[in-house]
């Protein structure tokens, strides 16, 4: 269907898949569910092969993979300054949008 749909509106559709943290949607798929590390793994490995490319987009705001994963040291830096370490356990209540991605690499990153 997402197809379809991209291919009626000219290519202007943007399929996300869910947010990554549900095993259920990684089993409906067939993808391999990742741990954290492997997760972050995938993260720095993005940042060093493209940089310049988009990683996400919302709203008409897009950050390339190297602005991610600066963002993600900062907010990294401003966790353990807080006192995040491993072992600490760290909620995150935020909506959908680039701010949950950036916390959830940046509590991973301890």
């Amino acid at each position: 269907m997402a197809t379809t749909i991209d291919l009626v509106s000219g290519g202007r559709f943007d399929l996300g898949i869910g947010a990554g943290w549900y095993e259920a949607e990684f089993d409906a798929f067939g993808y391999d569910f990742a741990t954290l590390g492997e997760r972050f793994s995938i993260l720095e490995e993005s940042v060093a092969r493209f940089p310049g490319k988009f990683a996400l987009d919302f709203m008409g705001r897009r950050i390339t993979f190297r602005e991610l994963g600066d963002l993600t040291d900062r907010a990294a830096a401003g966790f353990q300054e807080l006192g995040v370490q491993p072992g600490v356990h760290v909620g995150l209540f935020l909506p959908n949008t680039p701010h949950y991605v950036i916390a959830f690499f940046g509590v991973a990153v301890q």
